[in-house]
């Protein structure tokens, strides 16, 4: 990230951590933060990390290190060799859904309660392609300027690993460990229909546009 650069931006998926950082050191950038629901986050995630795990035991070598440490940050302790096969996975499901659940939540909390209102831009993963002009008027670009391709990194497998996990179990996790983002996410949607209403009748001042664009998901 340089300061000199005219327009920039970083969609690193760790931005997250230094978001407090990011903020402050930038105080004209611009921040989109794309929200997944914790359902189809938490199966694609099993997903990924059950891919690496096959592709090392494939190739006859240990995870990386920086990759084990990674997920320990993420979710804290657990044993990778549950990922070794379906079968593992499956019988320790009930382990690593509460912790997953629990990370979606506690991160998510903190993203949202760092992120400056007025500089900010909240989508759900699954509005992204519905989105194209609010984000454009976000940004200060025309719209027809952005791709209509959108996931195209989009994981090869469709495998639901959460196809016999329990739902009711699962929304009972999200609701003991992610219940306020999921508050928040509701109350930031009532709160941008009516910042969208006052923009309509002239209300509010624009922002200037900003030469720095984090993009944020998790």
């Amino acid at each position: 990230m340089v300061r000199t650069v005219s327009e920039s931006k970083d969609t690193a998926s760790f931005n997250h951590f230094y978001l407090h950082i990011l903020v402050k050191e930038f105080p004209q950038a611009k921040f989109i933060f794309t929200i997944r629901d914790c359902y189809s986050w938490v199966n694609s995630f099993l997903r990924m990390i059950s891919r690496w795990k096959k592709h090392f035991l494939d190739i006859g070598l240990d995870m990386p290190d920086w990759m084990l440490n990674y997920g320990r940050i993420l979710f804290g302790e657990y044993d990778w060799n549950w990922f070794n096969s379906y079968q593992a996975l499956q019988e320790h499901l009930d382990p690593l859904v509460e912790m997953f659940i629990k990370s979606w939540g506690n991160l998510n909390k903190r993203i949202l309660d760092l992120l400056p209102p007025e500089r900010s831009l909240i989508l759900r993963t699954s509005d992204i392609s519905r989105s194209q002009t609010k984000l454009a008027d976000f940004i200060g670009i025309p719209a027809a300027t952005l791709t209509e391709h959108h996931h195209i990194n989009m994981a090869p497998d469709s495998i639901n690993i959460l196809e016999d996990y329990d739902r009711e179990k699962f929304d009972e996790l999200c609701y003991h460990y992610a219940k306020p983002v999921i508050d928040r996410l509701e109350s930031l949607k009532n709160s941008r229909q009516h910042i969208d209403q006052i923009e309509e009748e002239g209300g509010m001042e624009q922002l200037p546009t900003s030469k720095y664009f984090c993009c944020l998901e998790y």
